[in-house]
């Protein structure tokens, strides 16, 4: 297995930790947000530079080995879901997206358009994909 690979799978199961047990209520919230150097926590916050990492079962997560680099992964699948990208890529106009595959990343979609720093994306089902700002090429972490 190639070591990006691998990085992302322990990524993957690190956050997809299974929901606590019914009577720990208080820890049942299901969304992650991220600031731009650190999560900021579980919740419903109103940060400035903040975007979802993670609802439900479906991550939108930066890939800490590459500033410009952004791993998104659904269990169940869904189609169209909008998310908002980071601030720093708000001159971003168009993604790459490379399906992640035990063999490393493979092309998967071109120049897929960004629109008021949304990107409008369909998963399969366990399906995860690394983006990029159209031209670049994933890199395995350091």
């Amino acid at each position: 297995m190639k070591p990006v690979c691998a990085s992302l799978l322990l990524l993957i199961c690190v956050l997809l930790k299974p929901a606590p047990a019914a009577g720990d209520a208080h820890l049942h919230e299901r969304t992650a947000l991220w600031n731009g150097h650190a999560p900021i926590g579980n919740g419903n916050f109103e940060e400035k530079d903040a975007f979802i990492l993670r609802e439900d079962d479906d991550l939108f997560v930066p890939a800490l080995w590459n500033k410009r680099e952004i791993i998104a992964y659904s269990k169940v699948g869904y189609a169209g879901k909008a998310w908002q990208l980071p601030d720093d890529w708000r001159k971003v106009k168009a993604v790459d997206l490379y399906r992640i595959t035990l063999d490393g990343c493979v092309p998967l979609k071109k120049r897929v358009p960004v629109s008021n720093g949304r990107l409008l994306l369909s998963l399969e089902k366990e399906e995860a994909v690394s983006i990029l700002p159209a031209g670049a090429k994933p890199s395995a972490p350091k």
